[in-house]
């Protein structure tokens, strides 16, 4: 896995933490050493009527089957 880490202040208490950045996948996650705040992102796929919903509430007209991934992805 590739990616890259660096020093941000911890948005609970100001500290410094650890962000650690993978881009494989987009990943985020970082931990802070002195409260103990934490985070990651999370991914997840959701069904046809899900998009639907969600493109309805854009004014999106609705799709009949989801767009398949790119050549590669791994879910």
């Amino acid at each position: 896995m590739s990616g890259y880490s660096e020093t941000v202040d911890c948005p609970r208490c100001g500290s410094e933490e650890s962000l650690e950045h993978s881009v494989d996948g987009d990943d985020v996650c970082g931990n802070c050493s002195e409260c103990g705040y934490g985070y990651q992102t999370m991914h997840s796929v959701v069904s046809l009527e899900e998009v639907n919903e969600m493109r309805k509430e854009l004014e999106m007209e609705p799709l009949t089957e989801l767009k398949k991934p790119v050549e590669g992805w791994k879910d």
